[in-house]
């Protein structure tokens, strides 16, 4: 009997020894950290723990993180044996708080139509009945002409009053039915991950004894993304410019980012590390085709010479070189600099939906020296646009991105934000001024035709009138051109451009000037042409 306990016992050890003990563990996001493509989630986890080896499976994350990128980190007295990572097809993704409020209206809009198709079938079944009585009524003969009378009167009253609340019943059930389909429509797009299974991370540890042991893990996802998006803000023409530097953050990981602590970062870990390699570009001589005026049948076809392929690479995109200078944004954003990329650690909280909705993020509020001026080509459009030339953009890490303009208050248009570029000043149109009034116009009476032989001559003038309607003295660009001869059969002449800068290059004309309120500036161009007349010109 003794043995027989003991070899039982020896067989518990063992099973003791050979399966671990399962804990599903929740988790926290402590905090996530945002790239151009893709993102890093950090959590955090208290497991109890028992003598011996433990399997922990925390439970509810992406299906769609990199398994490869999973970093684990256990604090107590535990030893982590294993890390690994697997789907449950058999836990779908938990719902959002605005897709189970979608769920709950839908189910609150089916129950007002049923109620409603039950009262409109009701009304319907007692239309039925009281015509049933009313042919019983009309069909009795013992029935007086005086109460038959009386009877259709008050049949005609209940059942035109039945069917006029029939058609409204009617309306509420189409409106209904509008409603539900297209709560219903929004649900399927925002529960479409919350039908996908759930990821797990399963971690084997071994401990010696019972307690509580604190995990950190991180783990790569691709399926999130940053851009960068801004506000230029100008109320007049004297202050500086408020660039508002915002961020889009969309994701689609299945998880739920409620409350997080944020950070968005300028790398790109899709883009890889890898430096590219160059192979030699080699050249060839190819020789010109054979020309033939017929090609028989038995003609030889000379060999074509094979051409030698060069494999193109395509360079990563480069950041804005980070500055040595930290800033910050109206306590929006703390800025770091890192040796290759800037993170920007965002000091508010926000919740990130996995429904791929762009949630806007503010993350700096920059004042901008700005200089202002107007603009116009007549010759293309007679309106004057306001340009604002910003400086001191550099030290800002701004990323390319679209912006939007408002100027006193309203929404001007958009434009676009290109860092990259080399000049230390960014051009911003800001619209369209309606009180410089530009006018362009052909001076017919100078501007006449002569033939001499066979040469042609032709005389153009041209006077552009600006005259500034504003109560304050305006600094505008005016631009023009004249044509510029490609061949020796055209001679072209300019004799009039009101001290202009010509560019003979390229045959453009400009003009800078200031304009006193109600002041009016004219502008003189003439130039002639000279060409034979059996050739046509191209582009007069």
């Amino acid at each position: 009997m003794k043995r027989y306990l003991l070899t039982i016992l020896v067989f518990s050890l063992i099973s003791i020894c050979l399966y671990a003990e399962e804990h599903i563990a929740p988790s926290k996001i402590k905090e996530v950290t945002i790239y151009l493509q893709g993102a890093r989630v950090v959590r955090t986890a208290t497991v109890a723990l028992n003598p011996g080896v433990n399997e922990i499976v925390f439970e509810n994350l992406s299906n769609s993180l990199d398994e490869n990128s999973i970093e684990m980190k256990g604090i107590g007295n535990a030893t982590i044996l294993s890390v690994n990572y697997r789907i449950n097809y058999y836990k779908l993704q938990q719902l959002t708080e605005a897709t189970k409020k979608l769920k709950f209206s839908m189910d609150s809009v089916k129950y007002k139509l049923d109620i409603t198709q039950n009262e409109l079938l009701v009304l319907d079944q007692t239309v039925q009945l009281l015509q049933a009585n009313y042919k019983m009524g009309v069909n009795d003969k013992t029935q007086f002409v005086d109460d038959i009378e009386e009877w259709a009167q008050r049949y005609s009253k209940k059942v035109l009053d039945i069917k006029n609340s029939g058609t409204k019943l009617k309306l509420l059930v189409t409106e209904l039915k509008a409603q539900y389909a297209d709560l219903q429509n929004k649900f399927n797009q925002s529960s479409g991950s919350s039908k996908q299974p759930s990821g797990e991370i399963v971690v084997k540890v071994q401990t010696t004894a019972y307690g509580n042991a604190d995990f950190n893990f991180a783990y790569y996802v691709g399926n999130a993304s940053w851009t960068p998006i801004y506000s230029l803000r100008a109320q007049n023409t004297t202050n500086p410019i408020q660039l508002d530097y915002d961020a889009l953050v969309i994701q689609q990981t299945g998880e739920i980012w409620n409350d997080i602590k944020m950070s968005l970062s300028t790398g790109n870990p899709t883009l890889g590390g890898n430096k590219p390699d160059l192979f030699p570009w080699y050249l060839r001589i190819q020789n010109p085709p054979i020309s033939y005026g017929y090609m028989k049948k038995d003609a030889h076809v000379a060999e074509e010479e094979k051409s030698v392929s060069i494999e193109a690479y395509k360079s990563n995109v480069s950041m804005p070189e980070a500055m040595q200078n930290m800033s910050t944004g109206a306590d929006y954003t703390t800025v770091k600099h890192g040796q290759l990329n800037v993170t920007f650690d965002i000091n508010l909280r926000y919740t990130i939906l996995p429904d791929g909705s762009p949630q806007q993020v503010r993350m700096q509020q920059i004042s901008l020296p700005a200089t202002f001026e107007y603009a116009a080509i007549p010759k293309l459009d007679l309106d004057a646009f306001l340009l604002a030339k910003v400086t001191g953009w550099e030290d800002n890490n701004l990323l390319p991105g679209n912006a939007n303009l408002y100027f006193e208050g309203a929404y001007v248009g958009k434009s676009f934000i290109n860092p990259s570029i080399t000049n230390d000043t960014l051009n911003l149109s800001f619209g369209r001024d309606k009180k410089i009034n530009i006018e362009r116009k052909l001076l017919k009476d100078f501007s006449k035709k002569a033939f001499f032989g066979k040469t042609k001559t032709q005389n153009f003038v041209y006077e552009i009138t600006v005259k500034n309607n504003k109560n304050i003295s305006t600094s505008i660009d005016v631009e023009d051109q004249v044509p510029v001869s490609q061949t020796k059969d055209i001679e072209v002449s300019v004799k009039e451009t009101s001290k202009a800068d010509y560019d003979a290059n390229s045959g453009k004309l400009k003009w800078k000037f200031n304009l006193q309120p109600n002041e009016v500036r004219k502008i003189k161009i003439e130039y002639s042409l000279k060409y034979p007349t059996n050739k046509n010109i191209l582009g007069l």
